[in-house]
């Protein structure tokens, strides 16, 4: 069974690395937010596996892009691939979006590898590094069980993949070596991540040039949850403090337009002026309760 699992790897990254250096319609470039050297999030919430790259959920995450040019503009589109990398104390959660896939009807196989024995080399064949290996709603996993691992894939826009591998996975190992593959079927295109990998399969064990790098985060100090919790109140508590002072404002000094107002049958206006104030107080509340506005930045 193992060597049925090795060897479709195998097989599936000897297709890409040939479809790579002979045919590659389209063409990566590295993006705005590029890099090799990733240092991931850290969450207290992990993500729902299902496909679905939520704002919230995922807003903890490092993202890294890719600009990717296609020459079949029929069934693909010039956009970036999306990275987005994260953990808590027990597992690295991954998420990719290849953007410029715009047709559902295309097979696509998307490869991680992970250089676990951090020994530079490529070597899923041999059992000393693990991955992941998904085509269509096929899943293999190698080098480690699927209880150290979790995924999802789902189709909207583009095709869409997460991913939960147990941090136990890398060996207590802080800095993770990774790169992804993914191709395209009967279209030559093919990605792969980071630019510069490469692997060579003349030999048995084969070697890389390079390869990205994940830092795993540790746990914040309790002193910057604390002063992130002071921060979302106090901001929360200012919102809240000038949606009642509008609103008191507006009482005491308009208060003969405001019985005019209501006199002539005109409160609507007058709700809506107020409506302004409330809707500030209530997004203060929900800023001590939820510290969205620590989301947005």
């Amino acid at each position: 069974m193992k060597k049925a699992i090795y060897g479709t790897a195998m097989t599936l990254a000897v297709m890409l690395i040939i479809t790579s250096t002979i045919a590659i319609a389209g063409t990566m470039e590295e993006g705005e937010d590029y890099s090799t050297e990733i240092v991931a999030g850290w969450t207290a919430m992990p993500p729902i596996l299902d496909g679905a790259i939520g704002v919230n959920e995922w807003r903890d995450a490092t993202v890294i892009d890719i600009a990717y040019t296609v020459e079949n503009t029929t069934v693909f589109s010039n956009a970036t691939v999306d990275l987005y990398f994260m953990n808590d104390a027990d597992w690295l959660y991954v998420a990719i979006r290849l953007g410029y896939v715009t047709n559902d009807t295309v097979q696509v196989a998307l490869f991680l590898g992970f250089d676990a024995d951090l020994s530079g080399d490529f070597e899923i064949d041999s059992g000393n590094d693990v991955g992941i290996m998904v085509m269509g709603n096929s899943t293999t996993s190698m080098g480690m069980s699927f209880g150290s691992v979790a995924y999802a894939m789902a189709y909207e826009d583009y095709p869409t993949y997460e991913f939960a591998i147990s941090i136990a996975s890398f060996e207590d190992e802080e800095d993770i070596p990774f790169c992804v593959f993914a191709e395209i079927y009967d279209y030559n295109e093919t990605f792969v991540y980071p630019i510069d990998f490469d692997v060579d399969f003349e030999e048995v064990e084969t070697e890389t040039d390079d390869w990205a790098v994940i830092t795993l985060a540790t746990v914040p100090d309790e002193d910057d949850e604390q002063a992130a919790q002071i921060r979302a109140t106090n901001y929360g508590l200012i919102m809240m403090g000038v949606g009642v002072v509008m609103n008191v404002f507006l009482i005491v000094a308009y208060k003969e337009t405001i019985l005019r107002w209501i006199g002539d049958g005109r409160e609507k206006i007058l709700l809506a002026f107020m409506g302004v104030g409330v809707i500030i107080s209530v997004l203060g509340i929900l800023q001590i309760m939820y510290d969205w506005i620590g989301m947005i930045i």
